[in-house]
């Protein structure tokens, strides 16, 4: 799957967590929740996104801010929130989504560029 689908799923998931949320709009949006990343920081990672489809260093510093999206649960205690099994999906979807973005950024980071035949 392709970076941009790849990232739309994560963004698609962040909006779904943060319409079920229940917290204040503005507050969720700015810092996120248990089931959404704040979204100046997807948006950030957009602009990652949009330089990993060009440069490998675009897609290495992607892969590392998926890999800060992902731990960042941990230590914020967002994986051990009291959550409904409707979030909780929603969670570990973001969560998957996230990961798989970062896992394909590393992999286009590392290899090289296919050459073109023809």
């Amino acid at each position: 799957m392709s970076l941009t689908r790849l990232f739309s799923l994560v963004v698609a998931f962040d909006v779904l967590g943060l319409l079920v949320s229940g917290d204040g709009f503005g507050h969720a949006l700015v810092s996120g929740t248990s089931i959404s990343a704040p979204f100046p920081f997807v948006v950030v990672q957009g602009l990652a996104v949009l330089a990993a489809t060009r440069y490998r260093a675009g897609a290495a510093v992607l892969g590392l801010l998926c890999l800060i999206s992902v731990f960042s649960g941990t230590s914020d205690g967002s994986y051990v929130a009291d959550l409904a099994a409707g979030e909780r999906v929603i969670q570990i979807g973001v969560v998957a989504a996230t990961a798989m973005l970062g896992a394909t950024a590393l992999r286009n980071a590392i290899r090289p560029p296919a050459l073109a035949v023809g």
